[in-house]
């Protein structure tokens, strides 16, 4: 059996995939430590491993947006502290199409999921200070806050309505969905 990337190249979206799943990895990995100071030590390779997928989503998104989105001339204002990927953008209501928005929301989301990891890791972490775990706060909070904005988006509009059947568009916002509920605290019947 060959691979199927020999033969047909990865989308930008197998690419930021892959790049979820490396972070999954990453996670599970974390939890199998039991011992204090090997808890310690595994926070602390979860924290450099978690930062480096992150500096991985944010070169592949600027390699998105500078090779199929060229015109966009997106501006950073997002004053991301230096270790983290930016998490700037367009406006939703300038979004080019609905695979941008589709993908730009899925590359939000897991921006959101590394920057929730990070700071529930660091709140019982020692050496790190309380403005770098506010900082990672308040990018989540806007993370979320563009996501929700995003969801207004065409690509978004019949997701809700459950007649339509299975989309790809439904599809593609499951994992979008879970991380801004896991973000807000919501459980599955909390509504």
């Amino acid at each position: 059996m060959t691979i199927p990337w020999k033969s047909q190249p990865k989308t930008w979206r197998d690419r930021l995939y892959d790049l979820a799943m490396s972070f999954s990895k990453i996670v599970a990995n974390s939890l199998g430590s039991d011992r204090a100071s090997s808890q310690r030590e595994a926070v602390r390779n979860l924290v450099d491993e978690t930062l480096r997928i992150d500096a991985e989503v944010g070169m592949w998104q600027s390699s998105w947006f500078t090779k199929e989105y060229p015109q966009l001339q997106i501006r950073c204002g997002c004053r991301c502290p230096a270790a983290l990927s930016c998490i700037c953008s367009v406006p939703a209501s300038r979004f080019p199409n609905n695979d941008f928005a589709l993908l730009q929301v899925e590359c939000w989301a897991l921006q959101l999921l590394i920057s929730n990891t990070l700071s529930k890791s660091l709140a019982t972490e020692d050496g790190f200070t309380k403005s770098w775990i506010t900082q990672l706060s308040v990018r989540s909070s806007h993370i979320a806050c563009y996501m929700e904005t995003a969801s207004a988006f065409s690509a978004f509009g019949n997701t809700a309505q459950r007649f339509c059947g299975i989309t790809e568009s439904l599809c593609r916002t499951i994992f979008p969905s879970w991380t801004l509920r896991d973000y807000r605290g919501i459980s599955n019947g909390d509504e």
